[in-house]
């Protein structure tokens, strides 16, 4: 297979070829895994701000409840609403959250 002159030059390809395909398996894996770590980060990223919210959130409440007490019928008619409005927006948070 490998006689003489032509053995070398048929080598020598085939190690140059091999090389270049692991050139280009590092390439594709360095590449394809900074878009991972990208990804990654976004959803970091989107957790902080959506834990942000949710403590802006859950404050809001304990002032209206620090504010009326728990029971919603004595609220006025304005914090009744918020408070309702507050407690949905809490679910959809936590619910984000959990998707992530």
């Amino acid at each position: 297979m490998f006689n003489g002159l032509n053995g070398l030059k048929n080598l020598g390809i085939i190690v140059a070829i091999i090389v270049s395909l692991g050139g280009v398996i590092v390439g594709a894996e360095t590449r394809y895994g900074k878009a991972v770590d990208v990804k990654q980060n976004s959803q970091g990223i989107q957790a902080i701000r959506l834990e942000r919210q949710l403590e802006m959130i859950q404050r809001r409440i304990y002032w209206i409840e620090e504010q009326f007490g728990f029971d919603e019928s004595r609220y006025p008619p304005k914090y009744r609403q918020e408070y309702r409005q507050l407690q949905i927006e809490l679910e959809n948070i936590k619910r984000q959250l959990d998707n992530l």
